[in-house]
């Protein structure tokens, strides 16, 4: 019988580790298309009379996932 172990050539904790790396990177990747989306937003219904867009800026935030 193969054992899956081997099938894969690495053990279950290693698979883990990979499959949660690529679900943070996909998380990270979501928030920052949410995030930018809804900067978008704001700048669009923004009352334009009363505030100016000064410009957009680039922003780092600490999340849960990023190192």
């Amino acid at each position: 019988m193969i054992r899956v172990r081997d099938l894969l050539e690495t053990s279950f904790r290693e698979l883990e580790i990979i499959v949660f790396q690529e679900m943070a990177e996909a998380y990270l990747e979501a928030l920052k298309k949410a995030l930018e989306e809804l900067d978008r937003l704001l700048c669009d219904e923004r009352d334009s009379k009363r505030y100016e867009l000064k410009d957009m800026q680039t922003r780092e935030i600490e999340t849960l996932l990023e190192p």
